[in-house]
């Protein structure tokens, strides 16, 4: 990271990548994160016989662990925690792809003997969960390359 003229990080002054890049980082990733289980839990309110999986509680919490760690780095940059949230942006990413791909073919899942009405519901709940978990997948690689410009010195 390059340094200023007093040795400081220049990367988290006024004019750096934490007030321009990080902090909506972590508010995309913490309002997905909490769009995510709160989907979920309308979801798992009406389908709770017949669901058995509980991917948009995963991915939000992560989601919000991710944004919880985005933020304690950019107050204190250790190396340390900008490998972490490389790590936590990747496993945000697979996550997310997961969750699309099991919520959007989910909705044949639930049992059948709901009316159209409940159908046509759930199937708008089904992808609204879907689209947030890929929209929070791109949130994600940019969380991730913008560490890893970080990482090597290119910021």
């Amino acid at each position: 990271m390059s340094l200023n003229e007093l040795g400081e990080c220049r990367c988290w002054d006024e004019s750096g990548t934490y007030k321009y890049t990080l902090l909506p980082i972590c508010v995309l990733q913490i309002s997905g994160g909490l769009s995510c289980i709160a989907l979920e839990s309308v979801l798992l309110t009406m389908v709770r016989e017949s669901r058995q999986t509980y991917a948009g509680f995963w991915t939000g919490a992560l989601m919000l662990l991710t944004a919880l760690v985005r933020l304690v780095y950019a107050k204190f940059p250790w190396k340390g925690l900008s490998l972490c949230l490389l790590g936590l942006d990747c496993t945000v990413i697979l996550q997310s792809v997961a969750t699309t791909v099991t919520e959007l073919f989910g909705c044949y899942m639930f049992d059948t003997l709901y009316c159209i009405q409940s159908f046509i519901f759930l199937n708008k709940l089904y992808f609204a969960i879907g689209a947030v978990c890929l929209f929070e997948a791109l949130v994600s690689f940019w969380g991730f390359f913008h560490i890893l410009l970080i990482l090597t010195d290119a910021i």
